[in-house]
Order: structure tokens, then C-alpha cells, then sequence
């Protein structure tokens, strides 16, 4: 679905930017869309003290992830960037739950997931945002059939952006940049963790 990578370390987002990673490898004969942020984005990233103590890890805990999600985290990776954003992925030990990966990605970005950087803007409402990314499926992605909904009630720009059976809901939390949560669970628990998630990103 997307990539949140802020720019110039660590690995892209797996899930969601994996699958589609394939998926757009397939339609357009390429690799995977490079994310680098626009100079303005970065520009109205937060400051640089603010990144140097940035842990996306601490925008979740591993006994929140655990009690919505129904599995154990055995790791908890996190991959700042140097302007403040960057994810931390969970994993569980057993592989799987109930025909599902133990997986889970949360964090702050810049970018959108699998589609070429470009500065966001500041949205106005969900529906702007449920806009914004469905326009981004046009072209060579538009064999791509993602489910995208506005998500109301959270207090931001918000939405639910669902491909083959993975999960994200995204909030627009000003500073051009997306908070977000991704994971196989059901919506609802996919939404209680990202309020959990948007009370501690801004």
C-alpha cells in the first residue's frame, strides 16, 4: 500500500508496501517505486532535536498491541529517520494467527506507501484525503483494486485504505505527514490502535 520510509535510512515499510511492491513490479515491468520526501516536506518535518529523540516504537506498546491484535510481539523494530519520521514493525513468534501474518506497522511518514514521494498537503477533511489517494491508483496503478474510505470521528483527516486482506488506517496529522497504523486484524481493531497511535504523534 504505502511506504513511510522518511528518506534516508532503514528499510521500507513491509505488509501492505511488500504486496504491492510485487504487484507493481508485475504491471509496470519495474522494481519498487523509490520514496525519497520532497525538500519541503522534510522542511516542515519537526526539528532536528525532535527527530534525534524520535521513537516510533513509542507511538504503540507491545501490551496494547497484544491485547488488540490476540498475539505476542517477540520483536519490536524500530527505523527512525533522521527528520522525525520513520516505523516500527512488531512481529509475533508464531508466524501466523488464524490464517494471518503476526504482523504489524506503525508510524509516522512523509511519503505515500509505493507511490513516487511527492509533498502532501494539508488536507481539509477525510474525504480530501480518501481523494488524495485514490488518485494515486490512476495510471499504472489502476489494475490495483484497494478498498479507500473516509474514517470520520478520530479528530484529523483520516482514512481506511484496505489491499487483499491488508489494513492501514491513515490520519493526516499536520506537518504534511501521515500517522499510521497497518496490520491483517479487522478495522475496528486497526482504528482502536491508531487513536492509540494518534494521541502520541502529534
Amino acid at each position: 500500500m504505502t511506504r513511510w520510509s522518511g528518506g534516508d535510512s532503514g528499510p521500507a515499510r513491509s505488509g501492505i508496501g511488500v504486496l504491492l511492491a510485487f504487484a507493481l513490479a508485475a504491471a509496470c515491468g519495474g522494481g519498487e517505486p523509490q520514496s525519497q520526501p520532497a525538500a519541503d516536506a522534510v522542511a516542515d518535518a519537526p526539528s532536528a532535536a525532535a527527530a534525534a529523540s524520535f521513537d516510533p516504537c513509542a507511538l504503540l506498546t507491545a501490551e496494547e498491541v497484544e491485547a488488540a491484535v490476540g498475539w505476542k510481539p517477540a520483536t519490536a523494530e524500530p527505523y527512525p529517520q533522521a527528520n522525525g519520521t520513520g516505523h516500527c514493525k512488531y512481529t509475533g513468534a508464531g508466524g501466523m494467527t488464524g490464517g494471518m501474518p503476526e504482523q504489524l506497522d506503525v508510524g509516522i511518514g512523509v511519503c505515500l506507501t509505493n507511490m513516487p514521494c511527492a509533498e502532501l498537503p494539508e488536507f481539509a477533511s477525510s474525504a480530501e484525503l480518501a481523494a488524495y489517494r485514490r488518485k494515486g491508483y490512476e495510471g499504472a496503478n489502476a489494475g490495483l483494486d484497494p478498498t479507500i474510505e473516509p474514517v470520520e470521528g478520530l479528530g484529523v483527516p483520516a482514512i481506511r485504505h484496505e489491499l487483499a486482506g491488508l489494513l492501514a488506517v491513515e490520519m493526516a496529522i499536520g506537518g504534511k505527514r501521515l500517522a499510521y497504523v497497518e496490520t491483517w486484524a479487522p478495522f475496528e481493531v486497526a482504528r482502536g490502535l491508531a487513536e492509540k497511535a494518534l494521541a502520541r504523534a502529534r
